[in-house]
């Protein structure tokens, strides 16, 4: 029998920096591949892209970097159009 947990706020805060460090580490290589993606957070990159929007706008990161991010999200078409920053 499996049980469900519902992530406490601090392990959803780690999961957000963790998304944010590899967005920015990968930014100059034109982001991660949906390989490194499911390999380091085993989800696709739709729901990462996802994730990592939700962790900007919840963050204290540069809103610069955020729009490099998002760019390259759309431009490499690994997130739909209706998602971007608040």
């Amino acid at each position: 029998m499996s049980s469900t947990h519902p992530k406490s706020a601090s392990s959803t805060h780690v999961e957000s920096a963790e998304i944010l460090e590899f967005a920015v580490k990968w930014l100059p290589f034109g982001g991660g591949s949906d390989e490194d993606i499911f390999v380091r957070f085993g989800i696709g990159p739709e729901e990462y892209f996802s994730r990592l929007i939700e962790a900007i706008n919840t963050s204290s990161c540069s809103k610069i970097d955020a729009q490099q991010v998002i760019a390259l999200a759309h431009s490499r078409r690994r997130l739909p159009p209706e998602h971007t920053l608040m």
